[in-house]
């Protein structure tokens, strides 16, 4: 006999199980069922991007879910966003036009080892009744109209098996389960490319340059305004160019993680789409970072790719109880990390939906 739930999540990253914990805990006695294809526990630091919370994921996470406790003992705090821009070859970072923050911010935010929360929000559901079933994969779903429940295939190691569910959450990311079966595709007109690594160090940009002056502007004790400041690494430093970006991204496991964002015309990416490839392209745009991470080549953790990281949906909530969250919908550029703000804000209308 099929398994009946109240609701099946599928996919079980940051937003599957952001949303399973947030329904859990507006309405504990909804049977919910999360499914994922990676068994977990999954790997710390080399897991997934997106490693950069901004104010209003901060809050999602942070107060409306309440794990304030795992984010101040199990993550980083994050000191602001920070912009380099270009100079003169980018050889010495101190010359470099800079803008960020000098001192701490009132509000808290977050650098994220995705492996490390996704773990812990495993864990913290699983303790809440949701039935996380890991190292499953979603072979086929039949969305049904009227009062019928919804029909999912699910399979692992021990074979096929059937969920019927009266509401289907996709959190698939790009995998795009509902999306691709209903034919939601929707482009856009930003094409841009990325490129990823982690290094099992913590690359330190502020220690690129001797200028005891520049050194001095985030002094850590007492800032230069008599206030506590940070350290510039503890920020999500980007460096500027003509047509990219390059983020460095402190992790708590100790790791680094260094991504190129950049235009597909003006940088097409098969100039840094592989390690060596990024290496030489970091050493054309970006001769300070390429030298830290040349430093720990050994060290590298994992190299990632992603082509036209930037699209859209036609549709993502349907009265005939389907929905789309988090990048399974819609993904947009992360010069700013907004994508965990709009998973917050998908997940809350997803929750009024259901609670109707």
């Amino acid at each position: 006999m099929p398994e009946t739930v109240d609701v099946a999540i599928l996919g079980g990253g940051i937003t599957g199980l952001t949303l399973a914990l947030q329904l859990k805990q507006a309405m504990p006695g909804l049977s919910i069922t999360v499914i994922e294809k990676q068994p977990h526990p999954v790997a710390e630091a080399a897991h997934k991007v997106g490693e950069s919370s901004v104010e209003m994921q901060a809050h999602y996470l942070r107060d409306v879910l309440g794990l304030k406790d795992h984010l101040e003992a199990e993550q980083l705090r994050k000191f602001g966003l920070r912009m380099f821009l270009p100079h003169n070859g980018n050889h010495d970072i101190s010359r470099r036009v800079e803008f960020g923050q000098v001192e701490e911010a009132p509000l808290a935010t977050y650098q994220l080892d995705r492996g490390r929360l996704e773990n812990h929000l495993g864990t913290r559901v699983t303790a809440e009744g949701v039935q996380f079933l890991d190292n499953h994969r979603v072979t086929g779903v039949d969305l049904r109209g009227g009062d019928e429940n919804h029909v999912i295939e699910v399979s692992d190691d021990n074979g096929p098996k059937t969920i019927e569910a009266r509401w289907v959450v996709d959190a698939s990311g790009r995998a795009a389960i509902l999306k691709r079966k209903l034919g939601l595709a929707k482009p856009v007109s930003h094409k841009a490319n990325s490129s990823w690594l982690r290094v099992a160090q913590p690359l330190d940009i502020g220690t690129w340059s001797d200028d005891e002056e520049w050194r001095a502007r985030t002094e850590v004790d007492t800032g230069p305004y008599g206030r506590r400041g940070s350290f510039r690494r503890l920020s999500t430093n980007h460096l500027m160019g003509h047509g990219y970006w390059v983020w460095l991204i402190p992790l708590a496991s100790g790791s680094t993680s260094v991504g190129i964002v950049a235009d597909a015309e003006i940088h097409p990416h098969d100039r840094f789409n592989t390690l060596d490839r990024a290496l030489d392209w970091l050493r054309a745009h970006e001769p300070q970072c390429a030298a830290a991470v040349e430093a720990h080549l050994d060290e590298v953790q994992d190299f990632k790719v992603m082509r036209d990281y930037a699209y859209s949906c036609k549709q993502v909530y349907s009265e005939d109880r389907w929905c789309l969250t988090g990048e399974a919908g819609v993904s947009i550029d992360p010069l700013y990390s907004s994508g965990g703000d709009l998973m917050g804000i998908s997940n809350g209308l997803i929750l009024d939906l259901i609670e109707r």
